[in-house]
């Protein structure tokens, strides 16, 4: 079985894979723990490592929380197998994960294709520098599964704005390669694979000249002037907003419309009950 997390150290230089392109590299709990652990590791050692590039497998960034996951155990809580304080650690995961993400001292740079949606947004807005395939797309869908973007909202909202923020969240709509780049969202555009590895060449050539401590005492100055909220207060509320969420009715008949694919009934009621794939409205 493969493992869910490719690293490849070369030197300064720390290359992550998320591998599982079978779920568009979703963020299960095993993923996320696996994530959490090696930022904390790689927070102790600014001097060791210059440079974290992350991907993710099978032309997917990362699509995300794992829906599926979160089903199986919104269900479990529904049958009386487990707590709904269960869900709340796993989302404050990743609320821990991007708080980590951020603050490393290393230049964290992502590599994007295809669509990125929900917590990928997160992982790409507290990166240092984002490129991404001119194809790919971004999105905030939670609401259309009935949840709402509880721990990415503030990383997407300090990127690109509240206004950006607003269209993708409440209207339900994506913004292509070219926008993100517009916006900020993403700071570079590639076509090829070949170009993508060029421009982190370049930007790994120029992050080399910088002294780590200096680098990582500017992160921590940088970060300290942009923060107005503690992190940890916002990682635990956000998990209550998003436990919340999860057992409600909405989330039940978002998932289960996925699972169905078929369209939830809030769509549904908008196109007479037409038949339509959950894939193919997601990627609307």
């Amino acid at each position: 079985m493969s493992p869910s997390l490719i690293i490849r150290q070369h030197g300064p230089l720390l290359s992550l894979t998320l591998n599982r392109p079978q779920s568009r590299n979703a963020l299960n709990r095993d993923l996320l723990e696996q994530l959490i652990t090696l930022f904390r590791e790689l927070g102790d050692q600014p001097q060791e490592v210059d440079v974290v590039v992350l991907r993710g497998a099978g032309g997917h960034f990362c699509a995300g929380g794992d829906v599926r996951e979160m089903s199986s155990m919104i269900s479990a809580v529904r049958q009386g197998k487990d707590q709904l304080d269960s869900i709340h650690q796993l989302n404050a995961l990743y609320g821990k994960l991007l708080s980590l993400a951020e603050a490393l001292p290393q230049t964290l740079i992502t590599l994007i294709e295809g669509a990125v949606r929900g917590g990928g947004m997160g992982l790409a807005c507290v990166s240092d520098y984002a490129i991404a395939h001119h194809e790919s797309s971004f999105g905030l869908p939670e609401a259309r599964l009935g949840l709402v973007p509880a721990q990415v909202a503030p990383s997407v909202i300090k990127r690109v704005g509240l206004s950006i923020t607003k269209r993708l969240a409440l209207c339900g709509d994506q913004i292509s390669a070219q926008e993100a780049l517009r916006v900020g969202l993403i700071h570079d555009l590639f076509e090829t694979e070949e170009q993508g590895a060029q421009l982190i060449e370049i930007m790994i050539d120029s992050i080399s000249h910088l002294a780590p401590q200096a680098r990582a005492e500017t992160k921590r100055l940088l970060l300290s002037l942009a923060d107005d909220l503690s992190i940890d207060d916002h990682i635990n509320k956000a998990a209550e907003q998003f436990v919340q969420a999860i057992n409600s009715p909405e989330f039940l008949e978002g998932s289960e419309a996925m699972r169905e694919r078929r369209l939830p009934l809030w769509r549904a009621r908008w196109h007479g009950g037409a038949e339509k794939s959950a894939e193919e409205s997601a990627e609307r």
